[in-house]
């Protein structure tokens, strides 16, 4: 069985690398695609907030501006059926 060019599946397929404090100390173009932050932002950052990735508005999965936003919405969801 033969092998691929290694570098082609680190080019193609998403890859973060951590250190041993679960730090990231490198993410290919695939992970940044992915995750939507550059390798850059990521660098030396946990390994949690930089995995949840983030939503539709550019905001990151889990943050507290997220958790803001679904308190907003759900108080605006109790209002309205108070109001019926």
């Amino acid at each position: 069985m033969g092998r691929g060019a290694p570098g082609a599946i680190v080019r193609s397929e998403p890859l973060v690398v951590f250190d041993a404090e679960m730090r990231v100390v490198h993410m290919n173009r695939a992970a940044e695609s992915l995750l939507g932050r550059s390798a850059a932002e990521a660098a030396g950052k946990s390994c949690q907030p930089v995995l949840h990735g983030r939503d539709a508005r550019g905001v990151p999965s889990g943050s507290s501006a997220d958790a803001a936003q679904g308190e907003r919405s759900s108080s605006s969801a109790q209002e309205s059926m108070q109001k019926r």
